[in-house]
């Protein structure tokens, strides 16, 4: 696996279809949720906000967004998509379904909000 100290340097191995893809993956992320921690786990972009949030990768015919087991709720309005556990892989010959992301995303950060929060009623 590579190493990369941050997301600048993952990009920077992309080719041009590559780095546009998840260029908006990385914009939306970063618009959609503020506070968020952009970082790299697994070797490739990662975001944390009050805890793991969502991963995305570039593969040769494909990229992958990883929000965890939520993305099976939205198999009907991704049925053009594969996915599998917990990944939602698009082709780069398709349009991204940015609306669903972001519906995604925050639908994370509401559950990341109430693990915190029942976390905190714990102690």
């Amino acid at each position: 696996m590579e190493h990369f100290e941050n997301v600048d340097d993952y990009f920077s191995l992309l080719n041009p279809e590559q780095r546009e893809a998840l260029e908006a993956l990385r914009i939306l992320v970063l618009t959609t949720v503020k506070g968020v921690e952009e970082t790299i786990s697994y070797g490739m972009p990662a975001y944390k906000y009050k805890g793991a949030l969502v991963y995305y990768g570039a593969f040769k015919k494909h990229y992958s967004f990883f929000p965890g087991g939520i993305v099976e709720q939205y198999q009907v309005q991704l049925k053009d998509y594969k996915i599998s556990k917990g990944t939602l892989q698009i082709s780069y010959k398709q349009e991204a379904p940015l609306d669903i992301i972001k519906k995604i995303i925050l639908d994370r950060v509401k559950q990341n909000e109430e693990k915190a929060l029942a976390k905190g009623k714990k102690k």
